[in-house]
């Protein structure tokens, strides 16, 4: 949720506290105006019960005779007529508090109530909201961590691809050997910045030029396990040899790895040409890849 979101949110919550002290007060003061009347009730109805006290105590005193029936009546009408039943007064003061009290009960659970399933939707709200902010928040952290992965991961590719070794063949000679044969050879160069771990080689010779797929079928496989350095190259220890002096295609394939562990391949197609003692790149594009 944004910050005016949450300011609106707190906004609303100051409201129901504001209501609830207002509606308190009101309480507290009427109650206190009503405690007020039924006290003064009270004690009106405690001095009124003491003056009857006295009365009743001088009448026996001085002798007198009682009151009749119709006496005592008409006594009660003028003492009606001119002061109130303070005790009864008080009686119904109390009860009457009691009703307004259950009323102001009623009320005050009602309120607070309301207020309660206010704050229990609120609260629903903002921890929805939370949880959407939750979801936003981790979803970004996941796009941003596979970005950073996706960048580290080209950052490394390039730091390899600057860094490894590249092996290719070079011919450093064909010769016309006895008995009409030819010989071919061959060195393998790093041109690369790094060392290469040359694991072996497959070399061959063919009549017609190679067709698409690349295969080392009928190819003799020579194994080297060993390092050539970055910029340098090493001498295949093999005689590649043929019968004679016709032209003709010396294909292969050279196996190693990189410093990173890495394993390349490397495919050559060249045409000999014996009697001139020459070569060209030859054949499709398959038999002249590398990786």
């Amino acid at each position: 949720m944004s910050r005016s979101y949450r300011h609106n949110d707190f906004a609303f919550i100051g409201l129901i506290l504001f209501v609830f002290v207002a509606v308190h007060l009101a309480y507290v003061i009427s109650n206190s105006a009503r405690e007020q009347d039924q006290t003064y009730a009270e004690k009106q109805c405690t001095e009124q019960q003491l003056r009857h006290a006295q009365s009743r105590a001088k009448t026996n005193v001085e002798g007198v005779q009682p009151p009749s029936a119709d006496q005592r009546t008409d006594q009660t009408n003028n003492e009606q007529k001119g002061e109130p039943d303070w005790c009864d007064l008080a009686a119904q003061q109390a009860m009457a508090n009691s009703t307004r009290r259950t009323e102001w009960s009623a009320w005050a659970s009602t309120i607070l109530t309301l207020i309660g399933v206010i704050l229990i939707t609120f609260t629903l709200y903002f921890t929805a909201g939370t949880l959407d902010e939750a979801k936003v928040t981790t979803k970004a952290a996941i796009i941003s961590g596979e970005a950073a992965q996706k960048a580290a991961k080209v950052a490394e590719d390039a730091l390899k691809l600057g860094e490894r070794a590249y092996l290719f063949p070079a011919i450093h000679g064909i010769q016309q050997g006895a008995h009409k044969q030819t010989l071919v050879i061959l060195h393998l160069t790093n041109v690369g910045k790094t060392p290469a771990f040359w694991d072996c080689l497959y070399a061959g010779f063919r009549e017609e030029e190679p067709t698409s797929p690349p295969t080392i079928e009928n190819m003799e496989r020579y194994g080297a396990d060993c390092v050539i350095a970055a910029n340098d190259e090493n001498r295949v220890n093999e005689n590649f040899t043929k019968s004679g002096n016709d032209d003709c295609y010396f294909v292969g394939r050279i196996d190693y790895k990189d410093i990173f562990g890495e394993p390349h391949k490397t495919w050559f197609c060249m045409r000999i040409r014996p009697k001139a003692r020459t070569f060209i790149n030859a054949g499709p594009t398959d038999w002249n890849k590398w990786d």
